[in-house]
């Protein structure tokens, strides 16, 4: 038996919420789904669904639900379009940029700076990675001042400085995973 399992995390006010909510209880009792906001999700033979809800760190709730399905679910609805991108685009591509990350911290941790090739492999990877909308917004902001940071530091040659910034970075990422994983 083929599982799958969907997670999603959502930043979201309170009656957006509740809206969700009620979609779900909606489709638990078999009724139909609202045509012109159909849920983000595919409850077709799932075995276990979890939710919570967070208060995060500023106040905002997050909405955090797992599909756990025992069987390949259908083609999921077109408004699932955020459960697309992290499947298909995202989670691929952070994987990518973990490995180029890993690449500078064990540069950083040796005394070394990064290539021209690897410090513009990592720009670029930076800079799409906060193009993802809904996978940490709230930090996307600091997280791209960190990043040019860094690539001042590079610039300058300055070993010490590129160590700092990667450790700054480090931080940040350790923050956004709390909130966002």
């Amino acid at each position: 038996m083929d599982e799958k399992q969907i997670t999603v995390d959502r930043h979201l006010p309170a009656p957006a919420i509740a809206a969700i909510l009620r979609q779900l209880a909606d489709e638990l009792e078999g009724k139909a789904p609202n045509e012109q906001a159909p849920p983000p999700w595919q409850l077709h033979g799932f075995n276990k669904l979890k939710m919570k809800l967070i208060r995060d760190e500023g106040g905002q709730l997050v909405l955090r639900f797992k599909i756990k399905n025992g069987d390949a679910p259908p083609a999921a609805p077109a408004s699932s379009a955020f459960i697309d991108i992290a499947e298909r685009e995202y989670r691929p591509f952070k994987n990518q940029f973990k490995a180029t990350f890993a690449e500078l911290t064990a540069l950083a941790d040796r005394g070394g700076l990064p290539s021209a090739e690897l410090a513009g492999r990592f720009w670029d990877q930076a800079r799409r990675l906060t193009a993802f909308p809904g996978f940490g917004d709230p930090h996307y902001e600091e997280f791209w001042q960190a990043c040019q940071a860094l690539g001042a530091r590079v610039e300058a040659n300055d070993q010490a400085g590129f160590a700092a910034q990667v450790a700054a970075i480090t931080e940040l990422k350790r923050r956004c995973h709390r909130q966002f994983k």
